[in-house]
């Protein structure tokens, strides 16, 4: 993932795409939905050149024929999750994302997917929903490429 994500490694990315499209299909393989993107920190987005899950997400667009829209944004600071607990990850995050309101109009047409690279305690998929929710969006389901073994199904 990190070969990807911080490297642009074009391999990994295949690996990390074709992950993503097994998830996808385990939601709907007939149905048509918008991939949401779980933003970068905007300084992290400026040091590789490139948002590294847009771009997953439109690799994975291209193949399953659905649309993707950078609806959600980083609204503050958040500290570096790798090193937090379940409890603190959750607490990092709180009222870390909103959404772009002025695109909000275009998520009705489609099921929502919230789409993210790793999937630890949950809390970023969480937070992601809440800022949507809060917009009036609720979205069908999140895919991940990967989850680690923190990761207790809740």
């Amino acid at each position: 993932m990190l070969a990807y994500k911080e490297d642009g490694e074009r391999e990994a990315g295949k690996v990390l795409t074709e992950a993503l499209l097994q998830a996808r299909r385990e939601i709907s393989k007939h149905l048509v939905c918008t991939f949401v993107p779980i933003p970068s920190n905007p300084k992290s987005v400026r040091r590789r050149g490139r948002d590294f899950m847009l771009d997953l997400c439109n690799q994975v667009a291209i193949q399953s024929g659905d649309k993707v829209l950078s609806i959600m944004k980083v609204k503050r600071d958040v500290q570096d999750q790798s090193k937090l607990n379940e409890r603190e990850r959750s607490q990092n995050l709180v009222g870390a994302f909103d959404c772009t309101p002025k695109n909000l109009k275009l998520l009705v047409k489609f099921p929502i997917i919230l789409v993210d690279d790793l999937l630890t305690t949950g809390a970023t998929l969480r937070e992601a929903q809440r800022a949507l929710r809060q917009r009036g969006v609720i979205p069908i389901g999140a895919i991940t490429a990967a989850h680690t073994a923190l990761f207790r199904g809740n």
